[in-house]
């Protein structure tokens, strides 16, 4: 079986995979675990200081590591993580403010369209009232359109004003959390005695990590914080005058471990961070997955993916563009269990192999559903259970470290076409039809 190429435009396959490997650390010195705890919210207050600064315009980018290791007597190679990390949150929040902004704006639109609807009936049941020949049920549905449409102002006024504060708000980042933040304002209702009782665990919120970039140059691909595979340990390099390390034994991971290791042979960078929950410790390590040979060929045909709620219903076309066979995999609620959900999900994408896809436009799709755009509550349960970032993301891992061509195809009327076209004449039902749409589009084939 093959993947297909011929509609994916540049960028949509992807090129590079970065995984994430996490393990507990058993940390049984209490000076060490005292110096992370302190190195944690040293490190926290400094990447705070540099992401408003950032988010602000009060520091300029250029240079910034430097001048941060001057400032706070830190190694340049510290101060880079800091600064790589701020930035990293603040390009992540305004990706994130993006899809609010996209979806206020549609808020706005939406409920516009809804006033210039009602005003016209408006303006036809006054008009009758006016000549004396409106009826009483009538007349009570004008009292309620008036009511609606006084509502429906003062919601668009307040939307209108949040969109208008929205530029100055956009880099805002409560660290910690704004419910644990906002707890300070009722004591005794969030379980604590007092004022610094809540500072004291509303700090310990905010820093609880210590973030180690990685550098392809250093042994192990990290300079200050080093997992070696074969002694099972990490170092830890302490900022203390006499080169000094803490050293954790016994650090294993489940999984991860092969590919950590072949990232340090190659001298890749093996970015790292060391966070707290609770009282236990973690570790968990970045690296880079070189991307395989693709073993997949489209002359061979391909298969086609209809993601639905509960389901993936896919559809295997061969090089004709004739169906060969359907196969659908089942999804639990993920809303009820997240973790049952996750583990369905990665199973079913890491079981199909070649792969056409719906290229779902997530940010305008989620972000037009709401109460007002849309009044077929089922088809918005449909659209908000789905998360349609997950998916993609679990897809493209697996089709990435299999060596799968994954296709990315637009999804307009291929569910009305597959209906119309398909699903009568070979006697599919809705989502077998739009999954061989999707198959036959991804080969090439016209809609």
């Amino acid at each position: 079986m093959s993947a297909m190429n011929s509609q994916v435009s540049k960028g949509d396959a992807l090129d590079s995979l970065t995984l994430t490997y996490s393990t507990r650390l058993r940390i049984d010195a209490e000076a060490d675990r005292r110096y992370l705890d302190g190195r944690f919210e040293f490190y926290s207050n400094i990447e705070h200081s540099l992401y408003n600064g950032l988010a602000h315009g009060r520091l300029e980018p250029k240079g910034l590591r430097g001048r941060v290791a001057h400032k706070y007597g830190i190694s340049g190679r510290q101060a880079n993580s800091l600064v790589h990390k701020a930035s990293g949150r603040l390009r992540s929040l305004k990706a994130l403010k993006s899809l609010e902004k996209t979806a206020l704006e549609q808020r706005i639109n939406a409920i516009q369209n809804k006033l210039e609807a009602i005003a016209s009936e408006i303006a036809v049941l006054k008009l009758e009232a006016a000549e004396n020949i409106i009826t009483m049920k009538n007349l009570d549905k004008l009292r309620k359109l008036k009511a609606k449409k006084h509502r429906l102002s003062q919601k668009l006024n307040q939307l209108k004003q949040k969109l208008a504060g929205f530029e100055k708000r956009a880099n805002s980042l409560c660290f910690g959390g704004k419910r644990p933040f906002k707890a300070q304002h009722n004591l005794e209702e969030n379980g604590f005695s007092s004022h610094t009782e809540w500072q004291r665990k509303w700090r310990k919120a905010r820093a609880n990590s210590w973030y180690f970039l990685g550098a392809a140059s250093e042994s192990f691909g990290n300079q200050n914080c080093q997992y070696d595979i074969g002694k099972e340990e990490a170092r830890i390099r302490a900022d203390t005058i006499k080169l000094n390390h803490i050293v954790i034994g016994d650090v294993r991971f489940s999984y991860g471990a092969e590919a950590i290791r072949a990232a340090q042979q190659s001298k890749q960078p093996v970015t790292s961070r060391v966070c707290k929950t609770g009282r236990k410790y973690y570790i968990r390590i970045s690296v880079n997955i070189p991307k395989p040979q693709e073993v997949t060929n489209k002359i061979n045909g391909g298969i086609g993916l209809d993601y639905n709620k509960g389901f993936i219903q896919e559809c295997e076309v061969n090089r004709d563009g004739n169906i060969i066979g359907f196969n659908r995999y089942m999804l639990p609620d993920s809303g009820k269990d997240k973790a049952k959900g996750e583990a369905a999900l990665r199973a079913a994408v890491k079981d199909i192999a070649e792969i056409t896809i719906e290229k779902l436009d997530f940010k305008k799709k989620k972000a037009a559903v709401n109460k007002h755009v849309s009044k077929n509550k089922k088809h918005n349960a449909m659209i908000n259970s789905f998360d349609y970032a997950r998916y993609t993301e679990y897809l493209e891992t697996a089709c990435y470290k299999a060596g799968v061509y994954l296709c990315k195809i637009n999804p307009y009327n291929t569910s009305k076409t597959g209906a119309a076209k398909y699903a009568k004449q070979k006697g599919l039902n809705a989502h077998q039809a739009a999954s061989y749409a999707i198959g036959r589009k991804g080969l090439g084939f016209k809609m």
